[in-house]
């Protein structure tokens, strides 16, 4: 499998290229049925993708729900930011607005992990603190 390499142009929709600035490999989303939980199946699936993650080198990161914190942060994986999503559009439609009231929020937390799980003091947060404010620039 060919994955993208830093300042490759990455098609993202029709028409539409970003160069990538950072590579994250992604995890899917995943569940262990709820009579089979708590029983170290979450945790062998995230080691199976961390193991791969790993041997390629890079971080990783994941939006972690609720459900998913404590299992995250045994594999490694440390809180970098709250995020909540709303999608508050003027002149909406009736349809809109009742799908906002149904789904809306979508409330997560951004996780990260980086290389190996190799962690230095004050990772993550010094860390994204310059990434987001390099956003903000």
């Amino acid at each position: 499998m060919a994955y993208p390499h830093v300042g490759e142009l990455v098609r993202v929709s029709r028409g539409l290229y970003v160069a990538l600035t950072v590579i994250f490999p992604g995890l899917s989303l995943m569940c262990v049925c709820p009579r089979f939980q708590r029983r170290g199946i979450g945790q062998l699936l995230m080691g199976g993708g961390l193991a791969r993650i790993d041997n390629l080198g890079l971080e990783s990161f994941i939006e972690a729900s609720d459900f998913g914190k404590g299992l995250y942060t045994r594999c490694g994986f440390r809180p970098v930011k709250d995020v909540s999503v709303k999608m508050n559009v003027a002149g909406a439609s009736e349809e809109w607005e009742k799908l906002s009231e149904e789904l809306l929020p979508i409330e997560y937390t951004a996780t990260w992990r980086p290389r190996k799980g190799e962690w230095k003091d004050g990772e993550p947060q010094i860390t994204w603190d310059k990434r987001l404010k390099a956003t903000q620039d």
